[in-house]
This record gives C-alpha cells, structure tokens and sequence, in this order.
C-alpha cells in the first residue's frame, strides 16, 4: 500500500517511481512535540548526520540533548504550563532521564510523560485516530482532580 502522506525534505521529489527496489532506501529519524496544531520543535537526523555524529539512530542520548538544548528552551518561550508529553514507548524515551532532561534545560511546564504503544507514532494521525482522545481525557481527569 502506497503512503497517503510522507514528509519530504525540501528539493526532493514527491514520488519517485523505481523499477527495482534497493535493499537499503535513505532513512531520516525524525522527533518532533506538537501543541494541538503548532508544532513546538523539531529535529531530522539524516543518514550524513547519523554519519558525522557517529551514531545509528535515536538513542536515549540524542533525545535527552534535543530535549534539553531545544525542546525545554521553547517550552519555556510558549509560557504554558502543565504540559504532559505523550511518546512512543522506544527504549529511547526513559521517563526518568527525560524529566532529568527538562530539568536541565529549566523547563518546569511538563508535568508528567505518557506512553503510546512501541512504534505506533507513525502509524496515527492526531487529526483522526480516537487514541488522542483518549489520551486528553485522561489528561483532563488527572487536572480536574
């Protein structure tokens, strides 16, 4: 089944037709925090990124940096507080480093970190899939308490 939609970088096409596919196909790891419609920060590692940091993917690390030199810095400019931030369940987002992470940065705003399924980040649309509702009456009850 082809993508619906796909993010692409720009001047790059937005389809390209191949008549065999190769074995490996370029990948981007991508993070990225939204607030409702307006997406906060963002960071895409590219393969030549990956390469000149010497790394292989996302790892703890990586998100834990992001977090501290980007996300925190931006939550803070947006003066919101009580902030819950909602993740896949990768290895990579360990609660207990990350809120350390925030606390680095100086970011008081994110109260608490929830967990979506392994993976599932890309398989869900906030626009449409019933899980992020489900996830802001969770969050409503917890703040009406």
């Amino acid at each position: 089944m082809s993508p619906r939609r796909t993010l692409v970088a720009p001047g790059y096409q937005l389809l390209i037709i191949v008549d065999k596919p190769s074995a490996y196909a370029e990948r981007y790891d991508f993070i990225g925090a939204i607030n409702g419609s307006q997406a906060i920060a963002c960071m895409t590692l590219t393969s030549a990124d990956r390469k000149s940091r010497n790394i292989e993917g996302v790892r703890k690390e990586i998100v834990n940096e992001w977090i501290v030199k980007t996300l925190a810095p931006a939550i803070n400019r947006l003066g919101i507080n009580n902030i819950y931030l909602i993740c896949d369940k990768s290895q990579s987002h360990n609660k207990v480093n990350m809120i350390q992470a925030f606390k680095a940065g100086q970011c008081k705003s994110v109260i608490d970190i929830c967990y979506m399924s392994a993976a599932s980040a890309k398989y869900i649309s906030p626009l449409d899939n019933p899980k992020w509702h489900g996830f802001k009456e969770v969050i409503l009850e917890v703040n009406i308490q």
